[in-house]
């Protein structure tokens, strides 16, 4: 089968098959090893991967500490949505593989996996998640950042219940950082309290976005939701296009998201 073009980077050991292990160790590399005995369970009942995607979604994490970005190219590497914060680049993932020492067989399962679970019904967006805190790490909590997460999903009218449980997650885990990038094993402690119901994730978010306060973050999300800026009339507008969204039905939008956030 001929090789994609995401495979292309791939050095193969003549005789093989694989390629060499990377020796060099990343400031994640150590997290990585912290996550501990609840990242598979997470991965598995949180996202459905199965056990060789989750192991190979940790060996790459160990060997990038771009981990959010890395995991978002599969499924929005090309898309200008994301290219505008000029954070998802498709050389990230592919760099990491070559680290890990993934082969060509790998390479393509670990790919195409986060693809298909991107279709998934039922289950939180892995990629949908990842693409929103590289966006947020990248250009910050203000507009830039909603617009690649809850305002964005919210005027383009493409906001399910799984979306919305997927952004307000990749909020709070982009909140864990402190200002510094999300540690791997914090990704997978913050999917495991929810799982278990040790972490509200409605009642984080509206807190975190109040600064502390989950009271201010009610009334600053919807304030926000309902600022027009020239990125949202941009989204609406290519949605109108698209679909015939209308400023209508982003109310609409906006009332469900706030009923969500209060139920």
């Amino acid at each position: 089968m001929r090789q994609p073009p995401f495979l292309s980077f791939l050095r193969i050991k003549k005789g093989t098959g694989k390629m060499a292990t990377g020796s060099k160790k990343t400031k994640n590399h150590k997290k990585v090893k912290a996550a501990g005995k609840d990242y598979f369970e997470v991965m598995k009942r949180v996202y459905g991967f199965d056990g060789r995607a989750a192991s190979l979604i940790k060996a790459v994490a160990a060997k990038t500490d771009d981990f959010y970005s890395a995991m978002a190219v599969p499924t929005y590497g090309t898309q200008l949505k994301y290219g505008l914060t000029g954070n998802i680049r498709t050389k990230t993932l592919e760099k990491a593989c070559a680290k890990a020492g993934l082969s060509s067989d790998d390479a393509r399962y670990l790919n195409e996996a986060i693809i298909k679970q991107h279709k998934k019904p039922g289950l939180k967006d892995f990629a949908h998640e990842m693409a929103s805190i590289a966006i947020f790490f990248k250009s910050g909590k203000g507009e830039i950042g909603m617009l690649g997460n809850i305002k964005g999903d919210v005027y383009s009218g493409s906001f399910d219940l799984i979306d919305k449980r997927t952004d307000i997650d990749a909020y709070n885990i982009y909140k864990l950082g402190k200002g510094k990038k999300t540690s791997f094993a914090d990704f997978v402690k913050y999917n495991a309290g929810v799982l278990s119901g040790a972490v509200d994730s409605r009642y984080e978010f509206l807190k975190n976005y109040g600064g502390g306060n989950a009271v201010h973050g009610r009334k600053k999300i919807e304030k926000d939701l309902n600022r027009r800026s020239p990125g949202a009339s941009i989204i609406l507008r290519s949605a109108k296009r698209s679909h015939g969204m209308t400023k209508e039905k982003v109310k609409s939008e906006i009332a469900d998201f706030l009923d969500f956030l209060d139920n």
